[in-house]
């Protein structure tokens, strides 16, 4: 998403660590324009990166139609105010369900919002993310992804105090749904505390 401000320090250099040891930026412009169907984006990253996925890019077809690319060129400048609007619509909306779930869901706390989407650690004791995910679809009707599809079977992605992201974390889109339905999430994610009957940690 674009935005005047700077969204992250990510790419700051340092004197203790340098990000093209540990970054990878992606970016599509299919998916920022909205314009389905382009496969165009961009890869930032360390040479110690970029040169072995060129190699790999050199052996699989990975190339959009020519004639798109030449009419998009010219109008994707015009595009702009519409990818600023949407970062800003966006960004609305991660500050709206961020006070909302602060003052009527607490116990539902919010690791990382970004994006389209955002990362919620659930409070139930002894209950895995997939768990926690089916109950809260049939019960109170709200669709969430258990943190275990992202991440390995090793349980790769492990949060700062330790514990298993597969475990404990679900994920939420927060960009196709407007402010009172975030609303109406917390609300039902408060009632869903008494329904299941849980131990709460």
């Amino acid at each position: 998403m674009s935005s005047r401000q700077v969204p992250h320090s990510l790419f700051d250099r340092s004197e203790v660590s340098d990000w093209r040891d540990t970054v990878i930026h992606l970016f599509s412009f299919s998916k920022s324009y909205a314009i389905p169907g382009q496969r165009l984006g961009a890869i930032v990253a360390g040479q110690s990166v970029l040169k072995p996925l060129e190699a790999v890019l050199d052996t699989i077809q990975a190339c959009p139609p020519t004639l798109p690319q030449i009419a998009l060129r010219s109008i994707l400048p015009s595009l702009r105010p519409h990818l600023n609007n949407t970062a800003q619509s966006i960004a609305s909306r991660h500050s709206v369900f961020g006070n909302v779930m602060a003052s009527v869901a607490p116990r539902w706390r919010i690791g990382c919002q970004g994006g389209y989407f955002a990362f919620i650690r659930h409070p139930f004791e002894d209950k895995t993310s997939s768990e926690v995910c089916e109950d809260l679809a049939t019960r109170v009707g709200i669709a969430f992804l258990p943190g275990g599809n992202f991440a390995t079977e090793q349980g790769g992605l492990i949060t700062k105090d330790g514990e298993e992201f597969a475990q404990r974390w679900v994920r939420i889109a927060v960009a196709n749904v407007d402010e009172d339905q975030l609303a109406e999430v917390a609300k039902r994610l408060a009632t869903f505390e008494e329904l299941s009957g849980w131990n709460l940690v």
